[in-house]
């Protein structure tokens, strides 16, 4: 049989993720991490991914538009307000998953 969770408890079972946001956000400095997907050693690597490289792909972008998904990550990622939205449906979901 369960035994009864007391009001004491259930308020510092509530405050838990808040402190621990408290603590690991300064020493994550963040959530998320930017990381290549491809190997860059050197100055050269660089040239091929960002100027004058990229102009390439740039230019092929807005001759066929339909490309932007062949040569970006466009298809994967959600702008900064669907990602707050999705966000916030964790958020709400999590707390009403605590409630079960």
């Amino acid at each position: 049989m369960k035994r009864k969770v007391s009001v004491e408890e259930l308020l510092a079972k509530a405050k838990k993720p808040n402190e621990d946001a408290m603590r690991l956000h300064p020493f994550y400095r963040g959530k998320l991490a930017v990381t290549p997907k491809c190997r860059i050693k050197d100055f050269s690597d660089f040239a091929i991914w960002y100027t004058p490289g990229v102009a390439s792909p740039c230019r092929d972008i807005e001759k066929n538009p339909e490309k932007v998904f062949e040569h970006t990550n466009k298809e994967i990622s959600l702008p900064s307000y669907q990602t707050e939205r999705v966000y916030s449906v964790l958020a709400i979901s999590v707390r009403w998953a605590r409630c079960l």
